[in-house]
């Protein structure tokens, strides 16, 4: 073992940083599919209102 390995801080080798880029972006996933969602149903919403002639000033908000 080299001196420079041994006053290696451990928390900082290339698997933790790894993992820790791997959950960022499992977390960054998770949002954009949450967004995504929001999206969908609040179109599928919109639809819906313009199909039965519910005119409220939410539904304008949304256009």
């Amino acid at each position: 073992m080299t001196e420079n390995e041994s006053t290696q801080d451990p928390l900082q080798s290339d698997s933790v940083r790894g993992i820790a880029r791997l959950k960022l972006i499992v977390v960054y996933l998770g949002l954009f599919m949450v967004s995504q969602l929001s999206h969908i149903l609040a179109s599928l919403y919109l639809i819906f209102c313009l199909i039965i002639g519910r005119n409220t000033p939410r539904l304008f908000r949304l256009l």
